[in-house]
């Protein structure tokens, strides 16, 4: 058994049953408002199965290490759970398993993906490949301050922003990928730092929203503008010391509303 399989605790558990709200809605929730739990584990998918382009478009291996970060968060940043269920953070694993994130191989994935598609010419490796590097790279974001959280370490947080960015642009004209992108785009949200980031996030937001109508897109911007909110109250007091102070998934935990991203 691997060391990030051994290691991987139990998914939240919800009445709904999508394997995308397990994973993504439980990333952001306040920990403690989910206390229920659904077995689940780390297990890589073999190559040259079919595509795994589902609504939410991403690869299953990166997914399964999102729900590892995901749910020792859960069991790390709430003091109220006592669940035999809930592991201690083995930070050790968690490395290994930011370090597994760091190695995947977009451009793999992304031709593997292609090639298996059932018209192959219907489907453009170069956008998967962009579109796979947008979520290994906020993944690596969420992996990284969840560590960051739990050991104080600043060589953790890497500015990603602007390189996560670039990847989007690729994927302007293309809806279908796009829309996969609720997510990825509110950790880039929450870790940007400039005026032209916040307003880049929004109009990707806007545009989603015309593709999709979810409402997770319009309630992803509300929860951002109090994140930014916070930030900028933060800015005020510490000037370029903010890095040091700014601990959004902390006040994801901190926020009154009890909203979830599926």
């Amino acid at each position: 058994m691997s060391e990030v399989h051994r290691l991987l605790p139990h998914a939240i558990h919800t009445n709904n049953s999508s394997p995308s709200f397990h994973t993504f809605g439980s990333t952001l929730v306040r920990p403690g408002v989910v206390t229920r739990s659904l077995q689940s584990s780390w297990t890589p998918v073999a190559r040259k199965e079919a595509p795994d382009l589902s609504i939410v478009g991403c690869p299953t291996e990166i997914r399964s290490l999102i729900a590892l970060f995901g749910s020792h968060r859960q069991s790390s940043d709430s003091s109220e759970i006592h669940d035999e269920s809930f592991l201690a953070p083995d930070i050790p694993a968690l490395q290994v398993a930011l370090d597994q994130v760091k190695a995947f191989g977009a451009e793999v994935w992304a031709t593997d993906m292609a090639s298996a598609h059932p018209d192959p010419s219907s489907i453009n490796a170069a956008d998967l490949m962009h579109l796979c590097m947008i979520w290994k790279l906020t993944t690596e974001i969420y992996a990284s301050r969840i560590l960051y959280k739990l050991t104080g370490d600043m060589n953790f947080l890497v500015p990603l922003v602007d390189e996560i960015i670039k990847h989007y642009n690729y994927l302007e004209r293309n809806d279908d990928l796009l829309k996969c992108l609720i997510w990825p785009t509110f950790i880039v949200g929450a870790e940007c730092r400039t005026a032209e980031q916040r307003e880049w996030v929004g109009r990707v937001y806007e545009k989603i929203w015309w593709i999709t109508l979810s409402a997770n897109t319009k309630n992803a911007v509300l929860v951002l503008a109090s994140l930014w909110k916070k930030q900028d109250l933060i800015k005020e007091e510490l000037g370029d010391r903010v890095a040091e102070a700014w601990d959004w998934l902390g006040e994801l935990s901190s926020l009154d509303d009890k909203w979830l991203f599926f």
